[in-house]
């Protein structure tokens, strides 16, 4: 298993830059595609690395919202329509 360093910058003109570093363990596969990517995009691992982690963290505080919201809406008691029912709402407007 390889270990790839990440080191994410933070950068802000008007301040000082940041650093912040996380150790990530990747299997075999995982790291051969990772460099395989970077050979394409001539991008650093580093970068890939950091873009990854952003969107998925964007994807899983989509997900908790949407969940939030889920239970919300059980809790209140609102009415919950299903696709067909929707779309036929929708259609006879």
């Amino acid at each position: 298993m390889q270990i790839i360093t990440a080191v994410m910058i933070i950068n802000n003109r008007e301040k000082q830059t940041m650093k912040r570093q996380a150790g990530v363990r990747l299997d075999e596969d995982t790291f051969a595609r990772l460099h395989a990517l970077t050979a394409k995009t001539g991008k650093t691992a580093a970068f890939h690395i950091r873009e990854a982690i952003r969107t998925h963290l964007e994807d899983l505080d989509d997900l908790h919202a949407a969940e939030q919201a889920t239970t919300e809406h059980a809790k209140s008691g609102g009415r919950t329509l299903s696709l067909d029912e929707l779309d036929q709402q929708i259609n006879s407007d």
